[in-house]
């Protein structure tokens, strides 16, 4: 399996996997872990793959990540 072609400029950078929603039609998206940006779509399969081979990787399971709330236009004029 091919390395993680990383889109950003970011140094030495690790790849950051977001389990999504048991609803969603991906099982991962994968980010920079230094600037979060967007790589690609990620399998389960893939993963296990990557953590045999001890690829730098953070994994973020689907109940911990925490969403900001969206912003409203009452908290920009306030």
């Amino acid at each position: 399996m091919d390395p993680v072609k990383f889109t950003c400029r970011c140094q030495n950078a690790s790849s950051k996997w977001l389990e999504m929603a048991p609803t969603d039609m991906h099982n991962y998206r994968v980010e920079c872990g230094s600037c979060g940006k967007f790589i690609k779509w990620g399998s389960k399969d893939e993963l296990e793959h990557r953590v045999k081979v001890y690829d730098k990787i953070t994994v973020i399971p689907y109940e911990d990540r925490v969403e900001e709330p969206r912003r409203t236009i009452d908290d920009f004029l306030a």
